[in-house]
This record gives C-alpha cells, sequence and structure tokens, in this order.
C-alpha cells in the first residue's frame, strides 16, 4: 500500500465550492482525516486530504484533477466574473508518513459512510 497526501487549493472559489469539493473527493475515497496507528483519528489541515491505495501517483493525480473539475464545471466563473481555477500537489510514500496534527474534532470531517473509517490509515 502507499499511503498519498493530496494538496489541493481553489483559486478564486465562492463560497459553498469546498463544500462541493469536499463530496467530491470523499466518493474517491480522499479524506481530510487520518488515523494514526495509534486508532487515533488527526484531522488533516485545511486543503489536504489523505488517501490509502495500490494506485499510481498518476492515476490519484487523474482521480483528483476530474474531481476538482466537476466542481468548477458547475460553475466556472466566480460571483466576481473571475475564471475558477486549481492548484494542486500530490506526495506518494510507500514507507508510511510521519505527522504532528490535532485529533480529530470537527465530526464534519470525517467520512458521511462511517464503513470507510478503516480505510484511512
Amino acid at each position: 500500500m502507499a499511503f498519498f497526501t493530496v494538496r489541493l487549493e481553489l483559486n478564486n472559489h465562492d463560497d459553498g465550492d469546498y463544500d462541493l469539493l469536499h463530496e467530491e473527493m470523499e466518493k474517491e475515497r480522499m479524506f481530510r482525516v487520518v488515523k494514526g496507528g495509534d486508532n487515533i483519528i488527526y484531522d488533516m489541515p485545511p486543503g489536504t486530504y489523505n488517501h490509502v491505495s495500490n494506485r499510481t501517483t498518476l492515476e490519484i493525480y487523474d482521480l483528483v484533477t476530474n474531481a476538482v473539475k466537476r466542481v468548477i464545471a458547475k460553475s466556472p466563473v466566480n460571483k466576481k466574473r473571475e475564471p475558477k481555477n486549481y492548484e494542486l500537489i500530490i506526495t506518494r510514500d510507500a514507507d508510511g508518513r510521519r505527522w504532528k496534527l490535532n485529533k480529530n474534532t470537527d465530526k464534519n470531517k470525517l467520512p458521511k459512510n462511517m464503513a470507510l473509517i478503516a480505510q484511512i490509515t
């Protein structure tokens, strides 16, 4: 298994765009939390997602790009008539990750399908 960290920022976004993005990312099993070896769930920093799979970095890039494009396609320009865009970086580590994060306190960041909790290691 490989451990992916995805950092994604929406440029020229409107209110609600990040909510849509979080929904689309969760569909792709990209989570805003990570579960430590201590079984405690930690919050990822804003705009950062966790993913664990056997996929390649290119496959994850394509999944994330498609998710963010679905969000932008719903409203390609913001209320100021500026085009929406995004910035993205993906890192992959087959040896695990180390972090210093806060324990999860925002239940909205947890996957809607609680069965997915096992997959956010």
